[in-house]
């Protein structure tokens, strides 16, 4: 069970990982990983976030995966070095996804339909076509469950 303490209005979790159900009006920052419903304007994670409910007023950060059981809701930007995973609802003001090259992403296959990521080396610019690495041109990409396309 996680301990959390109270610093100016911020709430800083004082173990390595914490469980349960956390609501707080400032801050939250912790150097591991968080399991739970987390509602709270500002989150900076250094380890995984696992959560039901994740909801933000503010941004929400992690420098490994933020994965959800339910929604993630966020009134700032989300941004996540490792994957943002959620079957339910998915609403931010922006999304940050760290550029990649081609090579670097997971084949289509095995991430499933519906994935998306950035790369720096496309073929190819145009909308909805298949893509692969070796060229110079950046652009969002989807997975359609087998290939990546542009998109």
């Amino acid at each position: 069970m996680a301990t959390f303490k109270s610093t100016n209005g911020d709430y800083v979790i004082t173990v390595a990982s914490g469980t349960g159900n956390l609501s707080v009006v400032g801050n939250i920052t912790t150097s591991g990983s968080i399991t739970g419903n987390i509602i709270g304007p500002t989150m900076s994670v250094v380890g995984n976030v696992t959560v039901g409910n994740l909801i933000s007023l503010g941004i929400v950060t992690a420098n490994a995966d933020i994965g959800a059981f339910g929604n993630v809701y966020a009134g700032g930007f989300v941004s996540a070095v490792g994957n943002i995973i959620t079957p339910a609802n998915f609403s931010g003001a922006t999304v940050k996804t760290t550029p990649v090259l081609f090579s670097a992403l997971p084949a289509a296959s095995s991430i499933g339909a519906g994935s998306r990521a950035f790369i720096t080396d496309a073929n190819t610019t145009t909308f909805g076509s298949q893509v692969s690495g070796s060229a110079g041109n950046s652009v969002p990409v989807y997975s359609n469950g087998t290939n990546w396309y542009v998109g």
